[in-house]
């Protein structure tokens, strides 16, 4: 007994799981209040849990200032520690669950709505039980504080994904009109021209323009053209035979193969920019997450 005794005096005892689950979500969001919100508790509980763990430390794990608290040095050494091991315990957990399965999916509004959700049934029948969660947002998501997403769904060039991503399908605009608004037209000039202007500054506008010029047309056309800051609302105008649109081959692929939407001048169009597939780094490479990339990835190219 004594003994026993003796080795429990060496060791201090290990902190509560609700403390460290506390203080590594404040870590990590940089916020109490914040963290609080993330795990349904009040600012004053997750201050106590910390306060608590600091005790049992005997080590500051904050620099508390006014309106925000910044990590000490044991603090961030705790934190990448405690990331790791919930990370990992999670992930653990995902993978012994049975039964239904949630992939939680971060992308735009025009990739979920014109394109993702149309085949989210085709996914689900290959893998049953899959729950699929769509997050849209035009924000881009930090996956590094937010990790109930398992995947980010991105659009833009390469050098703006970041050395995780992996690049799915590569874009091309073409001209796209209702049938009934293509055979009544004999020329674009006829017609009222639609496109997308972007609302991130980071991404150059894809303009009427360039298509006019691959085209051998005039671009003086491109100057009345109308505009809209989302594809989706583009691609409405489109359906409601508004006009002729400029906009992703990619998206009103199903609208076409349904006669909803016809290409005008189809052997005409412009390079756009690709989609990428960003994988949390607290997910993991899980295979439910590795099975939706490969799908996307076979959906985007048309494969069987």
């Amino acid at each position: 007994m004594s003994n026993i005794h003796l080795f429990r005096i060496g060791f201090m005892p290990f902190p509560s799981l609700s403390a460290l689950r506390a203080f590594e979500a404040a870590a990590r969001l940089g916020s109490f209040k914040t963290a609080a919100a993330e795990l349904n508790l009040s600012s004053t509980a997750i201050s106590h849990h910390v306060r608590k763990l600091e005790e049992q430390l005997d080590t500051a794990l904050f620099v508390r200032a006014s309106r925000q608290v910044q990590l000490t040095e044991s603090g961030h050494r705790l934190s990448v520690s405690a990331t790791q091991a919930f990370a990992g315990l999670h992930a653990t957990l995902d993978e012994l669950q049975q039964g239904a399965r949630q992939l939680t999916v971060s992308t735009t509004p025009a990739f979920a709505s014109l394109w993702l959700a149309p085949r989210l049934d085709d996914f689900r029948q290959d893998f049953p039980g899959t729950d699929i969660r769509i997050l849209s947002s035009s924000q881009r998501t930090d996956l590094n504080r937010d990790r109930r997403i398992d995947i980010a769904l991105r659009y833009g060039p390469a050098e703006m994904m970041g050395p995780d991503a992996e690049q799915l399908s590569q874009e091309s605009m073409g001209a796209f009109a209702s049938p009934s608004l293509a055979t009544r037209l004999a020329s674009l000039q006829e017609a009222e021209l639609i496109a997308t202007r972007w609302e991130s500054d980071s991404l150059a506008p894809i303009e009427w323009a360039s298509w006019l010029e691959s085209a051998g047309e005039s671009i003086e056309a491109a100057q009345r053209a109308l505009s809209f800051a989302h594809e989706q609302e583009v691609v409405q105008a489109g359906l409601a035979g508004k006009g002729v649109i400029l906009v992703s081959e990619l998206l009103v692929r199903s609208m076409v193969e349904y006669n909803w939407l016809v290409p005008w001048q189809p052997e005409i169009s412009v390079k756009g920019y690709a989609y990428h597939a960003v994988r949390n780094p607290w997910s993991g490479k899980q295979p439910m997450i590795e099975a939706f990339i490969t799908w996307l990835r076979c959906e985007m190219s048309g494969s069987p």
